[in-house]
């Protein structure tokens, strides 16, 4: 089946132990000055291919099917297929269209398409990367974007690097609209960076590059530290605290299971633990977790040693649709809207039927280990989860 026209909307936030909480949301253009809390978008792993395009040769409909038959190709793109341009602008235009004020926006990576490494190079990745963030630019001039890399971002694909790097320098010149100098220094030398949001002087942004900690990345082997990451989140983290500063971390690659693995993590295992290990100790800094990289809607409970759940891990959904031949389920593409406490900066609930906002706190959550993961709640055990999908165009 084509894909939906316009585009799939989730609206998610969360009721982080504060039941008190219940603040109204003005609805769109309502003239509230001061509105009572604040939102942000969320997207995730827009893959273009830009080789996407409809012919009656379903093998040759797109790269990123590996020669596969497209089984429906339409304007906006087939499941075999990373997304076709038209896809993504679909969502940039339903955010900027959508009415929703928003403080900011995060981008947690994975711009290129899925296609063997010979089909890339490391301008082309480049060049993928400076499109959606021309566009992004283009359509959201006043809003300030908290990028991230993925893996994808990089060629050869996982294997992004301890020290600078064409790609790393070639980020730091394209997003520097979004970021201060501070951030731009420590993006070139390892990929990430921190950054407060401008409209939130005690809200910052801590950009991680999990990638250096991925499975597949052969640079990384063997080393304790990658770039000196772990010092500096530390170091980052115990700054903010003394600050009375509030963090929202974000990232590629999420800790925990993987969302169709009990025992399997998408990082190495010393690394995965040495994260949660932090996560833990700075537990009442970090206000809010948010990942991309598994292409499913998916949330993780963050528990201490004890098993009491102390954060909570947000997985976004993919813009992209594409699955495997083998896999019988696809991403549905979507994005994400959070809500959140503006002078806490504790996430909220808000659950979208229709044009009417509703507001329910979240029942007591299932406390599993640390980086247990469980695929996206369903609206019977959580109520936090509501996806409206629009006519075909």
């Amino acid at each position: 089946m084509a894909l939906l026209g316009a585009f799939v909307y989730c609206v998610l936030a969360i009721w982080c132990y504060c039941p008190g909480l219940g603040l109204p949301l003005a609805p769109p253009n309502s003239g509230t000055s001061a509105p009572a809390v604040g939102q942000f978008w969320h997207v995730t792993d827009l893959h273009l291919d830009p080789t996407y395009h409809i012919t009656d040769d379903h093998t040759k409909v797109c790269s990123s099917s590996k020669g596969a038959n497209a089984s429906n190709p339409g304007p906006f793109g087939d499941v075999l297929c990373d997304s076709p341009y038209q896809l993504i602008l679909s969502a940039f235009d339903f955010i900027k269209n959508s009415g929703q004020e928003t403080s900011f926006m995060i981008w947690t990576g994975d711009s290129p398409p899925h296609v063997p490494v010979p089909e890339l190079s490391t301008d082309s990745v480049i060049n993928v990367i400076a499109n959606m963030t021309a566009t992004l630019q283009s359509l959201f001039p006043s809003l300030q974007v908290f990028p991230v890399l993925g893996n994808h971002d990089y060629w050869p694909q996982d294997q992004l690097p301890v020290a600078t790097s064409k790609v790393y320098n070639a980020v730091a010149n394209l997003w520097k609209p979004w970021l201060n100098e501070e951030a731009i220094s420590t993006l070139r030398k390892g990929g990430f960076y921190s950054q407060k949001v401008t409209t939130n002087p005690r809200l910052r942004i801590i950009s991680l590059n999990t990638n250096l900690y991925y499975s597949p990345n052969v640079v990384t082997l063997n080393k304790t530290d990658p770039a000196n990451q772990f010092e500096w989140l530390e170091n980052t983290l115990n700054s903010s605290w003394q600050n009375k500063e509030k963090v929202y971390l974000i990232a590629h690659i999420p800790v925990g299971y993987l969302p169709y693995s009990r025992s399997t993590t998408a990082m190495r295992e010393y690394y995965n633990e040495k994260l949660i290990d932090i996560f833990r100790r700075y537990g009442d800094v970090i206000a809010g977790h948010f990942y991309g990289h598994t292409h499913r809607d998916s949330i993780m409970i963050l528990s201490d040693k004890k098993g009491n759940p102390i954060g909570s891990l947000f997985v976004a959904p993919a813009v992209t649709p594409v699955k495997s031949v083998l896999e019988k389920q696809t991403n549905n593409p979507g994005v994400r809207l959070f809500q959140y406490d503006p002078h806490g900066y504790h996430l909220l609930v808000a659950v979208l039927h229709g044009d009417k906002y509703t507001y329910s706190p979240v029942p007591s959550l299932v406390t599993g280990s640390s980086s247990s993961s469980v695929n996206a709640p369903s609206e019977e055990k959580l109520m936090v989860v509501f996806e409206k999908a629009t006519s075909k165009l």
